[in-house]
């Protein structure tokens, strides 16, 4: 087993990626696992990259980019966000995303969220399109559907975690 950390940040300035060179990392997630698993992240997250570059060759602002990547990675079901996500003391996916403009100031997040096929997603919008800064809850799917989110059934998984 080893310990693998593998972070998403695109940083650009107001120039366009032709203007200037830009540096994308990935995180793919952290924590013990094989040999296969990390190598599965890792193509996960080279996918990411491709992703976020693309985003930006084709006129995608920083933030699009940054969005369209970790969608890639909550995709995953080997990843631990979205589909991958750890699960809470009750065996239930609980996930949280943020995302912020440097440029702008602006962010936008949301907190133990469930059935949101794509929490950073949310995040962007929560950002865009409210007045606030984060909603968390089980009302942050009911909310995300009603903005045109993708929603998931939830899936409980049959155990629970005790203390001690």
């Amino acid at each position: 087993m080893r310990l693998v950390l593998l972070s998403l940040f695109v940083c650009l300035s107001s120039a366009s990626a032709q203007q200037i060179p830009l540096t994308i990392l990935v995180h793919g997630g952290a924590g013990d696992v094989s040999a296969d698993v990390i190598e599965h992240k890792y193509n996960a997250s080279k996918v990411a990259v491709r992703v976020a570059y693309a985003t930006l060759e084709s006129g995608g602002s920083a933030m699009d980019a940054v969005v369209d990547a970790v969608k890639v990675l909550e995709d995953d079901k080997w990843g631990n966000a979205g589909r991958g996500s750890v699960l809470n003391a009750e065996g239930r996916v609980q996930m949280d995303a943020s995302v912020m403009d440097g440029a702008t100031m602006s962010a936008g997040a949301v907190g133990a969220a469930r059935r949101v096929r794509n929490p950073v997603e949310a995040a962007r919008v929560v950002m865009d399109r409210t007045r606030h800064v984060m909603l968390a809850g089980d009302e942050v799917a009911e909310w995300a559907q009603t903005e045109g989110l993708a929603i998931e059934e939830e899936v409980k998984y049959p155990y629970r975690i005790t203390a001690g």
